[in-house]
């Protein structure tokens, strides 16, 4: 609900509606029900990254909130540096941690890219592009 049903994705940032009739709440559970089947055998976490319990052979993936987008005002302001440095110390301990962001410090390869279009649209109609990327630490 906080992303699915409001202004532009972002969490809880205004209600979605647009002069169509489209039904935001209708396309955000429509879609988290496509992705779900193929979730079984997942254990979910949540809470601070460093205080979640990991176990052997896990394959971590961390989608903090985004360098140089809007906050999440529930949470404040998001410390990319101690984020970072907790992807690389995790990874030296033998664990697969993957980073889903725009863009990642240089010691990080991109190991998947996936073009995007914003759902807003600019001033002259167009829906610009973006490229959401998947990093991982390069010792």
């Amino acid at each position: 609900v906080g992303f699915g049903c409001s202004y532009s994705g972002k969490w809880f940032g205004g209600y979605a509606r647009d002069n169509k009739g489209r039904n935001y709440t209708a396309n955000a559970a429509s879609s988290l029900l496509k992705r779900a089947a193929g979730l079984t055998g997942v254990r979910w976490e949540h809470g601070d990254y460093a205080a979640i319990p990991y176990w052997e052979n896990a394959v971590v993936y961390c989608d903090p909130p985004y360098a140089n987008t809007t906050a999440y005002s529930a949470v404040g302001k998001f410390d990319s540096a101690r984020f970072w440095d907790f992807v690389r110390f995790m990874s030296q301990d033998g664990f697969i941690v993957l980073v889903s962001e725009y863009a990642a410090p240089p010691d990080f390869e991109c190991v998947l890219e996936i073009p995007t279009k914003i759902d807003i649209r600019d001033k002259h109609g167009a829906q610009p592009s973006r490229i959401e990327r998947l990093f991982r630490w390069c010792s």
